[in-house]
């Protein structure tokens, strides 16, 4: 079975930070507190929510930890990983 996930990438080209969950919400709470608290910039949620790409992912992965983040240190979400399309 093939779950649904949002995904966001920092458009900072120095910063590796992304964020993947099938809850759309929680990708942009954390993407918009990554952006303050990273580089001192507020963004709009709409801003936001115009960068989110929706990606497959099988159930396996999606089960597997889907809430832990690339720097480990925000519980919930993924690892920066490739996208396929």
């Amino acid at each position: 079975m093939v779950e649904s996930m949002k995904r966001i990438e920092c458009e900072d080209s120095t910063c590796d930070f992304a964020v993947q969950s099938p809850d759309e919400q929680e990708v942009v709470q954390e993407i918009m507190e990554h952006e303050k608290n990273a580089h001192n910039k507020n963004v709009s949620e709409k801003e936001v929510r115009a960068q989110i790409k929706t990606v497959e992912n099988s159930e396996q992965n999606a089960k597997k930890g889907h809430l832990e983040s690339q720097q480990g240190r925000t519980p919930g979400l993924q690892p920066n990983q490739p996208t396929t399309q």
